[in-house]
């Protein structure tokens, strides 16, 4: 029992040990837009604020399943959801995980977003 028990522990800790995961802050933008915005309507357009879209991809052994994460795509979905045309403080975060033979990233954007054109 005692040989079982301890066996149960060194397994759990190599789990562990094979477990690990990332985030960076990649950066910060003040202004983020896909089209040329109205800046004139900038200063008179409603944000919405705090919201936040993500792009990610998982992986098996070195296998990946999708495509790359990219800013731009989760920047794109983010104004299409609110139908905006611009961003403001804009930030970009990364993640990475493993466990095992499976691993996953991910790339976040997180800022205020409105409409120009009314």
């Amino acid at each position: 029992m005692r040989l079982r028990s301890c066996c149960f522990v060194m397994v759990l800790l190599a789990a562990c040990l094979a477990t690990a995961g990332c985030t960076s802050h990649e950066g910060s933008l003040a202004l983020v837009s896909t089209v040329t915005p109205d800046y004139a309507g900038m200063a008179s357009a409603k944000l919405v604020r705090g919201v936040e879209a993500s792009e990610s991809r998982m992986w098996f052994l070195f296998i990946p399943f999708g495509t790359a994460p990219s800013f731009e795509e989760a920047i794109v979905q983010l104004l299409d959801e609110y139908d905006a045309d611009f961003m403001v403080n804009a930030r970009f975060y990364t993640t990475g995980w493993t466990v095992l033979l499976f691993s996953g990233g991910s790339c976040e954007v997180v800022g205020d977003v409105g409409n120009s054109r009314g």
